[in-house]
Order: structure tokens, then sequence, then C-alpha cells
């Protein structure tokens, strides 16, 4: 596997081209395979994908699962001198 040590590097950007960065936070791996399972049988995503080309190319998305590591609400309570004031809990 190779490692890529930045995001522009991963995506390789074309000029005038955008790229898009998002997520979905899932409750648990149960949860996502659901929402997963009901997403690939709903009509509306089937009929949008029909004959249709990807509007963009697949072969340059990134994905992952991640642990959280820290967690800016247990940090503000824990350590509220290091989080900043517009992230604390009041």
């Amino acid at each position: 596997m190779q490692k890529i040590k930045s995001f522009p590097a991963l995506v390789k950007p074309k000029r005038a081209e955008t790229i898009v960065f998002s997520w979905i936070t899932f409750k648990s791996r149960a949860h996502r395979d659901s929402v997963n399972a009901k997403v690939m049988k709903d009509p509306a995503i089937a009929n949008m994908m029909k004959g249709k080309k990807m509007l963009f190319d697949s072969k340059r998305m990134a994905y992952g699962g991640f642990k959280v590591m820290v967690d800016v609400w247990t940090l503000a309570l824990l350590r509220p001198d290091v989080v900043p004031v517009s992230q604390r809990l009041v």
C-alpha cells in the first residue's frame, strides 16, 4: 500500500476542479450497514444513477474508518485551558 502524505497528493486535482470533502458519522457499524442498505434500495438513488456517467472519478476517491483519539467535549471538561473558547461547553 502506497503511503500518501497529503490530501492534494491523493486526489491530484486538475486545473479548475473543485475538491469536495465530506463525512458521515454513524452510531455503530450495524447502524452504518443499515443506512447503506436503505440507500442502495432507495428508488430515487437508482433513478438518479440510471444510465448516467459518474459525476466524479471514483479512482481518486478516498474513504476510511477512524477511531476517535481526542474528543473535544471530553477535553473541554478535563482541560478547559486548551480548548478554544468557541468549542467550550457553556
